[in-house]
């Protein structure tokens, strides 16, 4: 939309509520006036409460105290970076790697 010159400044609040929910947002634009928003979301699934309190007794038996989601990858290396020098073990998870690279 910036690209464009459409500002989203109007639409902001809601976006964030709806992103705040667990949606990804997008923005519409008709003849380069912002037309509203576009939101979409997994459903949540009965078996996801479950699925999570297993994932939390298995980081618990190894040790795993602490994880971060839905870092940019821009932030990833700084986020890695900081927990090292807190004397704390990070890694980013291979699956999630792109850029940039990561030392070893």
């Amino acid at each position: 939309m910036q690209q464009l010159g459409v500002s989203v400044e109007s639409l902001l609040p809601q976006a964030e509520a709806l992103r705040g929910e667990g949606a990804s947002v997008m923005h519409l634009a008709v003849e380069g006036q912002l037309a509203g928003l576009l939101a979409v979301s997994d459903p949540i699934k009965p078996s996801t409460l479950e699925a999570l309190a297993t994932l939390k007794a298995v980081a618990a038996r190894l040790g795993i105290d602490e994880v971060h989601g839905e870092v940019k990858p821009a932030d990833k290396l700084r986020l890695v970076e900081r927990l090292q020098k807190e004397g704390r073990a990070a890694s980013p998870s291979p699956a999630r790697c792109r850029r940039p690279r990561w030392p070893t």
